[in-house]
């Protein structure tokens, strides 16, 4: 196997866990310094080789002595430096499109789900456990709320201050 690095490997015990095979970057300590997997191929007849995507750990921070760390994704395009994809951060946090998840599964773009926070979708329907169902663009301007309190429906405007219908339990509007 040919290995084109300045990393160093080794067998080690350290964390208690029976071993483990261990890449160590030898660089200085830095954020989102670490060491990394690569995986390539054989890209053309010529027989030249890219590499195509890589796993790897790093800092997630400068501080000296602290080695809090995240996993990562990487690919890249033809031609094209590697990006992060997916992020594991040390606190649990998994993001995908962003370097930075604040929820446990943090998203930046479209995604497909059939459950959403406090909403489950099924069979076509949304149900909405907590919260209120907002219709507004994307800067949060101007739009439609809908809210449930106390037996009565309201239709109003996004901030909730103007509500425009009610409708009761009884059905009268």
């Amino acid at each position: 196997i040919p290995i084109f690095s300045t990393w160093s490997t080794g067998v080690t015990n350290t964390d208690g866990d029976g071993g483990s095979v261990v890449i160590w970057s030898t660089s200085n300590y830095a954020q989102n310094l670490g060491s990394a997997l690569s995986f390539g191929c054989k890209y053309n007849t010529s027989g030249n080789y890219a590499t195509l995507a890589r796993i790897r750990g790093a800092k997630e921070n400068s501080t000296d002595g602290n080695y809090s760390g995240y996993f990562a994704i990487d690919t890249r395009t033809s031609g094209g430096s590697f990006t992060e994809k997916v992020r594991v951060q040390n606190d649990g946090n998994v993001g995908i499109g962003t370097s930075s998840p604040a929820y446990k599964l943090d998203v930046n773009g479209t995604t497909r789900s059939t459950t959403l926070l406090g909403t489950t979708l099924t069979d076509g329907y949304i149900t909405i456990n907590t919260g209120d169902l907002l219709f507004a663009n994307d800067g949060g301007g101007d739009g439609f709320q809908f809210d449930y309190y106390a037996t009565k429906m309201y239709i109003g405007n996004n901030a909730g201050s103007t509500w425009y219908m009610t409708i009761q339990d009884d059905g009268n509007i």
